[in-house]
This record gives C-alpha cells, sequence and structure tokens, in this order.
C-alpha cells in the first residue's frame, strides 16, 4: 500500500508534467526560450522553497500542490532549453548535437543523484548523531524507558531526520533554480523566423 500511495502522491506532478511539455513546445515556436525557461525555472525554485517546508506533519495534499508547482516549472523550462540548445547548431551537426544532448541529461542526473545522495546521507548521519544524543544513556528517561519505547522513539527520530534532509536538499535545488533563471535571459527571445534558423530540430 505504501508504493500505491506514494504512487498516488505523484500522479498530480505526473499530469502536470504531460500538459505542460506539448505547450512548452508551442510558447517555444511562437515567443522563443527566453521567457518559458526564465518562468518555468522561478516555479521551480518556487516549488522547491516551499517542498523545503516539508515536515513530518505536512498533509498530503500540500505536497501533492507543491510538487505540482514544483512540476509546472519543469515541463515548462525543459523543453525550450533543450530545443534552443540544439537549434541553435547547423543543420549537419543536429543529429550530433540532439545525442550528446541526450547523453549529458543522462550523466548530469546520474551525478546529481550521486552527489544529492551523498549529501543527504552525510547530513542525516550528522543530524541523526546530534539529536539521538537526547535519548542517550545519560538520559534519565531514556534509562527507565523499555525497548519498545525506544524503538517508537528511534522510528519518530528517523522520520525526522529524513524529512529534514530532503527539506535541505530542496533549498540547494531552489537556489539552483534561481541561478539558473538568471542564466535564462542569455537566452534568444522571439520566434525563429523562416530561413533564420538551421531547419528543423529532432529531439
Amino acid at each position: 500500500m505504501q508504493e500505491l500511495d506514494s504512487g498516488l502522491v505523484l500522479m498530480p506532478g505526473a499530469l502536470v508534467l504531460v500538459v505542460m511539455m506539448p505547450l512548452a513546445g508551442r510558447l517555444f515556436d511562437l515567443i522563443g526560450p527566453r521567457y518559458p525557461a526564465m518562468v518555468g525555472l522561478a516555479f521551480l525554485a518556487w516549488g522547491s522553497y516551499l517542498l523545503a517546508q516539508i515536515t513530518v506533519d505536512t498533509p498530503r495534499g500540500d505536497i501533492e500542490m507543491w510538487l505540482a508547482v514544483r512540476n509546472l516549472g519543469v515541463g515548462l523550462c525543459m523543453m525550450p532549453i533543450m530545443t534552443a540548445g540544439v537549434s541553435a547548431l547547423p543543420r549537419a551537426l543536429t543529429s550530433v548535437g540532439s545525442s550528446v544532448n541526450n547523453v549529458m541529461q543522462r550523466v548530469s542526473s546520474s551525478i546529481a543523484i550521486a552527489v544529492f545522495g551523498s549529501l543527504n546521507a552525510a547530513k542525516g548521519a550528522q543530524l541523526m548523531s546530534d539529536q539521538s544524543g537526547l535519548a542517550g544513556a545519560d538520559n534519565p528517561a531514556a534509562a527507565e524507558a523499555s525497548v519498545t519505547e525506544l524503538l517508537g522513539r528511534y522510528q519518530v527520530l528517523s522520520k525526522a531526520i529524513t524529512t529534514e534532509t530532503y527539506a535541505n536538499g530542496f533549498y540547494v535545488v531552489a537556489v539552483l533554480g534561481v541561478i539558473g533563471m538568471v542564466l535564462a535571459l542569455f537566452l534568444r527571445s522571439g520566434s525563429q523566423k523562416a530561413g533564420a534558423g538551421h531547419g528543423p530540430v529532432e529531439l
């Protein structure tokens, strides 16, 4: 049932992506990549900041809404940024550029997972070490508690530590989103006129 609940929580955000990806492509054709990328990265940063407020008591509806806001930004900015990069290449290099783009996307995703996973593990271990001292041998209440009570306290502490660790990660993502929004200012603005580009781009 936990797997089903997790999927249901993620489903609204996934539906937002389904709607936004085609819409982002149309916006790219009409107004270019700059403003969709900037607005999308702003939503991504905002959604990540909201998710950084998560606690063990955060209502499920709030988490679904925050994920939807974040995925609204992802869906709006991802396609314009990728297409803008490939469309800047000459026609002869379009296929190669698309392949390199896909490879770099997967490599960067793997690196990000590894880096954030390591940071979360290190931060979680530090938080656990700091806060578990409250229930240590020097604590009279802990000394008198039964094994069952100590296990319950450990589970509550573990959930709080895991939640705080992920919240710290979302803060980092929010900052990166703001930086990306500033960099998006350098993207092309306006529709690409016929004959001014390098032909259709295949992603």
